[in-house]
């Protein structure tokens, strides 16, 4: 869907060659997270940001895990290890993604022409 044209001056005369390059521009695909904890008095009365943070985190591999890329698979279980981290009594009921504020899936592929992004309203934290 995009394309580019080279013209080679140095070394030639006019007429100069051309060579077109032509290469697919990933879409931004957004995707959608949400987290489901047991409801805890001792939780900290920021646990939402801080699961936020955690699953933008491993979104974007900061972590120290892979990070979510062109034509690779996201999974709900890379995030669980991050959020269980962020306190002793934090108790995940589960964790979905999906590519609409409908979540509900363990896992979605992303295609070579989609490029994962992430904003943190897409991450929806629900205490139960």
């Amino acid at each position: 869907n995009t394309s580019y044209v080279l013209e080679m001056r140095d070394g030639y005369s006019f007429p100069y060659p051309q060579y077109t390059y032509n290469w697919q521009t990933p879409t931004a695909t957004a995707v959608f997270y949400k987290v489901q904890l047991a409801n805890n008095s001792q939780l900290p009365s920021d646990i939402t940001q801080l699961v936020k943070d955690a699953i933008a985190a491993g979104f974007n591999g900061t972590d120290g895990g892979a990070r979510a890329q062109i034509g690779g698979r996201v999974y709900a279980g890379r995030y669980y290890a991050g959020v269980q981290a962020l306190h002793d009594a934090v108790q995940i009921i589960s964790i979905s993604v999906g590519f609409t504020a409908a979540v509900g899936q363990t896992m979605v592929e992303l295609g070579i022409d989609q490029l994962p992004t992430l904003s943190p309203t897409n991450i929806t934290v629900e205490l139960v």
